[in-house]
């Protein structure tokens, strides 16, 4: 039998059984293309191009991780086209491309850069991901940092939903807690909060889910079915849902929370989260809180200092913009947020959720009004109120007959190019950054040597052999505080 030479450097074939000479030849052209394309990154030249270095405070960092897309804007040198942008972690890593998007495409949350030639902007969106600092370099000179965008992408508009009482599902149509809905949205008798995530997922909404985290109370085994289903929906992995906290029981008032404890209901559900939950989306942390019945006291804020982003009220005022930031407890909360409750209006007429025209013009002018005017819709409901069959139901609407009022203002306000769809906390991920994140312009190198790892290259660096990633210089001598002897003391003989 004809046995042909093979040809395949890499085979684990003895070496008769090749042609050296050919496997030669492959080496050689494989190094110089190799040399001449390095694979997935992005050479700098310092001549012809602008670098930035993009920082926030590392406790902050280390507290929230902030992995959430800002968007950067940069204005761009006038007639530029074709730029490419690129960014690392450390100056010794090499330039990794940033994806390019444009305002046709539709897109939230990940990594991109668009360009508006027409203005000379560039929007670009990047979270913080190995450390407190990253680097955006364009491949041209004459860029100039502008400003953190409202919102990300410069979106027109932002839109947030939330359901509540993930755990609490007894209501009216009976225990569903933990009830696989096997992705069906309308299955009778299923976890009507499953249901909810794959509602919203149908129509590429971010729902933030409010969890009770102890619920149902003295039932492990629903109790446990329930973490299940939360995470089969987390290992989707698509950054379809946000677990929030609700505490662990819903208490509505002072006496509710006295025993067993503010602590116990509030930081023990959110280490109840941590603890039974992974492929949490942009991290493993809980950045919101909502507060069950929106009761708040003074103590509930002592409790939740420092230990979420974003507090969310009970709704009905009149903001419809970013919550105002709590410096006494360091998070973003108002009880004037207008938050929008739909259980009032759903639960009006029989069957509750069915679709009824003034409902959804109701809803679809509230979304209008926060639209037209630049502000954030935030919107809340009750899963566990209503019929999967009718809540969710995509048949045609028929007054008080078939159909469903959240689908259709779902449908008339999803997948727009020019509005923020997200979770409420990664909104506000995205605000905490925008209002403390540094941006300066640094000298454009190339992969460099980093001697005490500070990510400064050690040309540039006024302390290279010391770690000091600040290089504050009291005396503006050029040498680093870090390393000088005399660092406060300024003189013209050094």
């Amino acid at each position: 039998m004809h046995n042909p030479e093979n040809k395949n450097c890499l085979s684990v074939q003895s070496p008769n059984r090749l042609s050296q000479k050919y496997c030669l030849s492959v080496a050689i052209i494989f190094f110089l293309l190799s040399a001449l394309f390095p694979i997935l990154s992005v050479s700098a030249d310092p001549v012809n191009s602008t670098q930035f270095k993009i920082t926030i405070d590392e406790s902050l960092y280390n507290r929230w991780g902030f992995k959430y897309p800002a968007t950067y804007v940069f204005t761009l040198p006038g007639g530029a086209t074709g730029i490419e942008v690129s960014r690392r972690d450390n100056v010794i890593d090499p330039w990794a491309p940033i994806i390019e998007k444009t305002s046709s495409d539709f897109f939230n949350g990940i990594a991109a850069v668009r360009f508006d030639y027409a203005n000379n902007k560039a929007y670009v969106s990047l979270g913080f991901e190995t450390t407190n600092i990253f680097y955006i370099q364009f491949n041209v000179a004459g860029v100039a940092f502008d400003s953190i965008s409202k919102y990300y992408d410069n979106r027109r508009a932002g839109y947030a939903m939330t359901t509540d009482d993930w755990g609490n599902n007894l209501a009216w149509y009976g225990n569903t807690t933990g009830v696989p809905c096997d992705g069906n949205m309308t299955k009778k008798g299923c976890d009507h909060y499953q249901a909810a995530v794959i509602a919203a997922r149908y129509f590429n909404i971010p729902l933030t889910v409010a969890i009770n985290t102890e619920l149902p109370w003295d039932d492990p085994i629903g109790n446990a079915a329930k973490w299940d289903l939360m995470q089969e929906e987390l290992d989707v992995q698509d950054n379809s849902w946000e677990p929030a906290i609700h505490t662990r029981t819903h208490p509505c008032d002072e006496s509710s929370y006295a025993f067993p404890g503010y602590d116990w209901q509030i930081t023990g559900a959110a280490l109840d989260i941590l603890n039974n939950l992974n492929n949490i989306p942009f991290g493993q942390y809980v950045f919101t809180f909502v507060l069950p019945c929106g009761y708040l006291d003074s103590a509930i804020e002592n409790t939740a200092a420092d230990g979420f982003i974003f507090v969310r009220n009970g709704g009905y005022g009149t903001i419809i913009d970013y919550a105002p930031f709590d410096p006494a407890h360091h998070y973003y909360f108002s009880d004037d947020l207008a938050v929008m409750g739909f259980d009032g209006t759903m639960t009006s007429r029989t069957p509750w959720g069915r679709y009824y025209a003034d409902w959804v013009a109701e809803f679809n002018g509230a979304f209008d009004d926060a639209y037209n005017n630049g502000g954030i819709f935030y919107g809340l409901f009750h899963a566990a109120n209503y019929g999967n069959i009718v809540l969710y139901s995509l048949d045609p609407p028929v007054d008080g007959v078939s159909g469903s009022t959240l689908m259709q203002h779902w449908n008339y306000v999803a997948n727009r190019n020019d509005v923020w769809y997200a979770a409420i906390g990664w909104i506000y991920s995205y605000k905490m950054v925008a209002d403390r994140v540094s941006v300066n312009s640094v000298t454009a190198v190339q992969n460099c040597d980093d001697t005490d790892g500070d990510s400064i290259c050690d040309q540039v660096d006024n302390c290279p052999t010391v770690y000091n990633p600040d290089q504050s210089d009291t005396d503006n001598d050029g040498i680093g505080d870090s390393c000088d002897k005399f660092p406060a003391v300024v003189t013209h003989s050094r």
